[in-house]
C-alpha cells in the first residue's frame, strides 16, 4: 500500500514538472533584442516572451535598468524610442 502511494506520488510529482517546463517554454515565442541610448551611453538586451510587444518592452526595460540611475531616468529611458529592434521567432 505504502509502495503504491510512492509509486502515484512520484508520477504525479513528475506530471506537475513536467507540465510546468511545457508551459513556461511555449509561452516564449517571440524572442527580440531592443538597444536603447540614454544619456549618452547605449545598451543592448534580449528578451523571450510570448508576443514580439511584450518581448521588445521587457528588453527596452532591462537595457534602461542597467542604463539609468533613478526611477525618473528609467521612465524616461522605457519611454524612449529604442536604436534598433531586431526580432526572431
Amino acid at each position: 500500500m505504502k509502495g503504491q502511494r510512492a509509486i502515484v506520488g512520484v508520477g504525479l510529482g513528475a506530471l506537475f514538472i513536467a507540465m510546468l517546463v511545457w508551459t513556461t517554454l511555449s509561452q516564449t515565442s517571440a524572442e527580440c533584442e531592443v538597444c536603447v541610448t540614454h544619456e549618452g551611453r547605449t545598451e543592448c538586451s534580449t528578451a523571450h516572451a510570448a508576443t514580439r510587444d511584450e518581448a521588445v518592452a521587457q528588453a527596452q526595460s532591462s537595457a534602461c535598468s542597467v542604463l539609468s540611475r533613478g526611477v525618473t531616468s528609467v521612465m524616461t529611458c522605457t519611454r524612449t524610442a529604442p536604436d534598433r529592434i531586431t526580432c526572431g521567432d
